[in-house]
């Protein structure tokens, strides 16, 4: 278990003061079922503030703890090291079941803005900067985020050239973006579809990202920007459903619905300087839905 030997030496640390309970509230968050979204471009309440999207464009764009649009965690005191235990995970909407789900909790590094779905011709980047951690790129991904909605009748693929984790360039690995209807996905991660993966499938061989070379995809579509987007991913966890709002009295499916849902981590390392974020997805057929949802990360130090 990283960083305790024992559940006891956890106890000791959660009775002497050495954990932190953090409350993350999002506002409205429109998503379509089956899709991810980027929780970074969703405004946070208190402070009312949504990460905005990298810019200039196809230029590559550093993150560092603290960003506006992150998750804000304490950071660990000299010595000691970070472990997040729980997250407590309350969602209003009006259909309870729309509240489950899966979250994936990540190091938000670097992103290029500005990927344009009307053009088919090579898009070439711009790296004044490299990775901020995990300088390596070893077990770096890279996802395509909407920052504006897409208009594509056809699927398209997204082929990119990068970096790996050995330095090596001129790799290439390849996303593919779902058909899209035009509605409103800013912060919708497209590159995933029911049977599509969530990050760029690289090239053979390869485990990690540490650049971005060029992007181009195989043919245009009528409308989407996107951004290119490298990430560390850190925990996942699947959510179960207690609905409140029945013990109380209320219809699962009425307008008070309420679930709480809980899930025990698996005990990750935090080193205080990341830039944390989240990708959330939900099940379901509706074709789209809006929410609010809150969050309570508890951490303890050892």
């Amino acid at each position: 278990m990283s960083g305790f030997e024992t559940y006891a030496e956890i106890q000791t640390a959660l009775r002497s003061g050495q954990e932190e309970r953090r409350v993350v509230v999002f506002g409205n968050v429109g998503r379509k079922f089956t899709q991810w979204v980027d929780l970074f471009g969703v405004v946070k309440f208190p402070g009312g503030v949504a990460g905005s999207h990298p810019t200039p464009a196809l230029t590559a764009v550093a993150y560092t703890h603290g960003d506006v649009g992150s998750i804000v965690l304490r950071a660990p005191r000299a010595g000691n090291r970070q472990h997040l235990v729980e997250v407590v995970h309350a969602v209003g909407c009006s259909h309870a079941i729309e509240a489950c789900g899966t979250m994936l909790l990540h190091d938000r590094l670097l992103a290029y803005g500005g990927i344009d779905h009307t053009i088919a011709t090579l898009q070439n980047m711009t790296n004044g900067v490299g990775l901020p951690r995990k300088v390596s790129g070893l077990g770096v991904r890279v996802a395509l985020v909407a920052s504006t909605a897409r208009n594509a009748a056809t699927q398209r693929t997204l082929t990119v050239t990068y970096t790996n984790e050995h330095g090596d360039g001129g790799r290439t690995g390849t996303i593919v973006v779902p058909v899209s209807t035009g509605f409103s996905e800013a912060s919708w991660v497209v590159s995933t579809a029911d049977t599509q993966p969530l990050f760029m499938t690289p090239q053979a061989g390869d485990f990690g990202v540490q650049s971005i070379e060029s992007a181009q995809f195989d043919g245009t579509s009528t409308a989407g920007v996107s951004d290119l987007t490298l990430v560390y991913p850190i925990t996942m966890w699947g959510n179960d459903q207690y609905y409140l709002n029945e013990l109380a009295g209320f219809p699962s499916d009425g307008p008070s619905a309420m679930s709480l849902i809980r899930e025990r981590a698996v005990f990750p390392i935090l080193d205080g300087d990341e830039c944390l974020s989240l990708f959330w997805v939900i099940p379901g057929t509706n074709p789209f839905h809006d929410n609010s949802s809150a969050l309570v990360f508890q951490t303890v130090e050892n």
